[in-house]
């Protein structure tokens, strides 16, 4: 008997696109997503879907899973107060920076950056880390005085993460990475008002989001393909 709902909304979207309908002023297709309360039924709706023509693509990947993302919530966390021995020991050991093999060294220095990258023996990668993690500390005025999107963009090129200069993100694809960054960065745009949000209210903001990124954003498609229908 086939998928049912599945076939029939194939249908429907097929004559769609056909006549016009999902289509803005300009004759140019809208997009069109399906949402799914489960992801049990996408597998049947995909072959339906499939079997009449459109190009599926699915979208499951919540956004605030991705290891470039939750490092920049991370810094931003930390940014709240960097001088704090305790935040700094969270950041480089409990985030997906995973240095817990420098805690010796930082413990004999309490935790200071500044001492350990003028007495550590680092990696040419964790060098640049720290020594990015370094200016944001030094720059944390930037927050203050610019929108949110302006100093997480900062994060991002002070830790090098579109092009994964100091391997922090080994398992992202770039062209994912670089389309979670470039999402991320929109988003926290569109929520901006007249008054800044500080390090502390914008983390605040997205905590919904990092306790539980399944009520976030899906990661964007990155891929080269077209598709007709996205599932999520």
């Amino acid at each position: 008997e086939g998928t049912g709902e599945g076939e029939q909304l194939a249908k429907h979207l097929v004559a769609g696109l056909a006549d016009g309908t999902f289509t803005d002023s300009d004759g140019d297709p809208q997009p069109i997503r399906v949402l799914f309360r489960r992801e049990t039924r996408m597998s049947e709706y995909r072959e339906a879907f499939e079997a009449e023509g459109l190009r599926v693509r699915t979208a499951n990947a919540n956004l605030f899973d991705a290891t470039e993302v939750v490092i920049v919530f991370a810094v931003c966390e930390w940014l709240i107060s960097p001088e704090s021995p305790n935040r700094t020991k969270q950041l480089l050991t409990e985030s997906p920076l995973g240095w817990s093999f420098l805690t010796e060294d930082f413990n004999g220095e309490e935790w200071d950056i500044d001492t350990v990258l003028e007495d550590g023996d680092l990696s040419e990668e964790q060098s640049g880390v720290l020594t990015g993690l370094q200016q944001l500390r030094d720059r944390r005025d930037i927050c203050e005085m610019r929108p949110p999107s302006a100093y997480l963009e900062n994060i991002i090129e002070r830790l090098g993460l579109r092009s994964d200069t100091y391997c922090l993100c080994p398992d992202s694809p770039a062209q994912q990475r670089v389309a979670n960054i470039d999402a991320l960065i929109e988003i926290v745009s569109q929520w901006e008002t007249d008054d800044h949000y500080s390090p502390k209210e914008l983390t605040t903001l997205v905590a919904p989001f990092r306790e539980d990124p399944d009520r976030g954003p899906v990661q964007p498609s990155a891929a080269t393909s077209e598709y007709d229908v996205q599932f999520q």
